[in-house]
């Protein structure tokens, strides 16, 4: 992101104590994304919840995307937390602008490791537009903004390495896979079986030619099966997604 030189600390700027360049910078970013078309809030609800807040949202009326950011109107942050603060959210907004759609869905769907990777990019853009505004030039600010990032980075961190989590992950996916193929091999062999010994089934749903002089047709049975199985699979799921959206 391009930051304007009236939208840079000047020397002067940063001359002050950190109380005052703390307010400048945090005028100074609540110009830049008031330029991005952003609106900018300072809440009850964020004070009440000690977080601030980036969204966006489809407004059907107006057909666009409505984008606010939402910071404490009241904390225990200094001016320069704030505006460390607020360049966050504003990290959010350019982390989101810069990736397709595919990218936003993985880094917004709520997986714990999604989101720590959303909270990390976010303050990896944050320092960008920081230090373009010449705010590490100011004197003790990287100390302070590493330990506000690493603050609020420890309260998104899982509690277990990405390794153990894909394992998991991987032997949960492959148990589900072979018990739904043994299943579906199981419900089209009684099929046929049923077929075969001409009990009667509630509808026909055999071709002629899957069974021929009492031979099954292995085509049209395994056919069968991998039809089977995706279905179960389609419907395990759509009421799995179903249940995490709740």
């Amino acid at each position: 992101m391009r930051v304007k030189r009236e939208h840079k600390l000047n020397r002067n700027d940063r001359a002050w104590d950190h109380h005052e360049v703390g307010k400048i910078a945090q005028n100074k970013l609540i110009n830049i994304i008031k330029s991005e078309n952003i609106v900018f809030k300072q809440t009850y609800e964020a004070s009440r919840n000690k977080n601030a807040y980036y969204r966006q949202k489809y407004d059907y009326a107006e057909r666009r995307i409505v984008k606010s950011i939402e910071i404490p109107k009241y904390s225990d942050y200094t001016s320069l937390e704030q505006a460390i603060v607020t360049a966050h959210e504003l990290g959010h907004y350019l982390v989101y602008k810069s990736c397709r759609t595919a990218t936003f869905r993985l880094l917004t769907s709520g997986n714990k490791y999604a989101t720590y990777l959303n909270e990390y990019l976010a303050w990896r853009k944050a320092k960008s537009v920081l230090r373009k505004m010449k705010l590490f030039k100011v004197d003790g600010f990287d100390g302070i903004f590493k330990n506000r990032m690493y603050h609020a980075l420890n309260t998104y961190k899982p509690s277990e390495r990405f390794s153990v989590y894909l394992f998991k992950n991987v032997v949960s996916f492959m148990y589900v896979s072979v018990k739904h193929l043994v299943l579906s091999y199981f419900f089209v062999g009684l099929v046929f079986l049923y077929e075969m010994n001409d009990l009667p089934l509630p509808f026909n749903i055999l071709p002629d030619s899957a069974i021929t002089d009492g031979s099954v047709n292995t085509t049209i049975f395994y056919g069968g099966v991998i039809l089977i199985y995706t279905i179960s699979l389609a419907i395990k799921y759509i009421e799995v997604k179903k249940f995490k959206d709740r």
